[in-house]
């Protein structure tokens, strides 16, 4: 015998505790799994921290401080500090702000000690690379502090601000 509506409804409606249960059940089945694989930072939410792995000498406090522009082009104007280029190799040598050394972030660990022999730590740096969407300028920024250079600043708007300011650059792809 077929089922009218009503018993159909009836079946329907019966059957929400258990979905609902079943529906609780994964949720919370996912939260204890999310929890367990993000432990650290759960833990350190709970203490009121985040509990990440940081490399105390790279604190925000102390971390590398952006500069403008101008501020850049002051320094570089008076000769006060080292315009650091993060790209890569080849862009460097296509295009770079004059006066610039390469230190391509991808080639950091072989470069390094090159680098430690020919400039200073103590020596005001200005790290750049290719605009406000490239972060290769702050990261590279973030190693040289974990290695002892404290005076670092990050021009955010890198080479291609420079360019659209007409400041001056040097490399093979000049016209």
């Amino acid at each position: 015998m077929p089922m009218n509506s009503n018993e159909n409804t009836a079946l329907r409606w019966a059957s929400i505790p258990q979905d609902f249960t079943t529906i609780v059940a994964i949720l919370v089945l996912s939260g204890l799994i999310g929890t367990a694989i993000n432990w650290k930072l759960v833990r350190g939410a709970w203490e009121g921290e985040y509990a990440l792995d940081q490399n105390p000498a790279v604190s925000s406090d102390i971390g590398p401080q952006p500069i403008t522009l101008q501020e850049a082009r002051a320094l570089m104007d008076e000769r006060r500090a080292l315009f650091v280029d993060a790209r890569r190799e080849f862009f460097y040598l296509k295009e770079h702000i004059i006066g610039a050394q390469a230190l391509p972030l991808a080639q950091f660990d072989d470069r390094i000690g090159a680098f430690r022999q020919q400039v200073p730590q103590d020596r005001l740096l200005i790290i750049y690379c290719s605009g406000y969407g490239c972060e290769d300028s702050h990261q590279l920024a973030v190693k040289l502090l974990a290695i002892g250079y404290k005076r670092l600043r990050v021009y955010a708007g890198g080479l291609p601000e420079w360019k659209e300011a007409g400041l001056p650059t040097e490399g093979t792809d000049l016209k």
